[in-house]
């Protein structure tokens, strides 16, 4: 087995988090996450960490400098992270981040939305695939029903009771048939 295979720790994102915002974006944000969780730095009731463009770099050294900073960018036009500047020196311009959790949630449940409408439509349409299956298996029994009255109606039967227990299973045939056609049409 190859030796770039899981021997580092991986890059992790969640498919829903990627198709929402972009793989790098995910990417970036998931790191960002990684940090936030192990972060001691709470300021305004939020946990915060710091790096320069160049510390970044090192954590995703397949993306250039202005990727990096495209996505920064990007997160922040989308208001998914917050950026900051509470160094002591003021003229230290390393970027202090978190991540706008609310906003993140809403986009979750939105996708949530989403992904149940996704099922409830598939559940309806096995529900219908069900139900035109099943009338259709229906149908073909009370076809040879309702042909063999007919046959039975034709021939000359003497008894009256049984002629009409012969006309009773036609009506009531044709009335399931009829039925089960305007189920079908519905």
């Amino acid at each position: 087995m190859s030796s770039l295979l899981m021997k580092e720790i991986p890059l992790m994102v969640q498919p829903s988090l990627a198709k929402e915002l972009g793989l790098n974006e995910a990417l970036f944000l998931q790191q960002l996450n990684y940090w936030i969780e192990r972060s001691t730095k709470k300021i305004d009731g939020k946990y915060w960490i710091y790096n320069t463009i160049e510390a970044w770099h090192k954590q995703f050294p397949f993306w250039s400098i202005s990727t990096i900073k495209r996505i920064i960018l990007n997160l922040e036009k989308k208001k998914l992270i917050i950026t900051g500047n509470f160094n002591k020196i003021s003229m230290d311009r390393t970027k202090w981040y978190t991540i706008n959790y609310s906003l993140l949630q809403e986009i979750e449940d939105k996708i949530n939305i989403e992904k149940e409408k996704e099922n409830l439509e598939k559940i309806n349409q096995a529900k219908l695939q069900f139900f035109s299956n099943i009338s259709h298996e229906f149908r073909t029994p009370l076809t040879l029903i309702i042909s063999q009255s007919e046959v039975l109606m034709k021939s000359r039967i003497s008894s009256i009771s049984l002629s009409n227990k012969i006309l009773d299973i036609y009506r009531n045939s044709q009335l399931l048939m009829n039925l089960i056609s305007e189920l079908l049409d519905f």
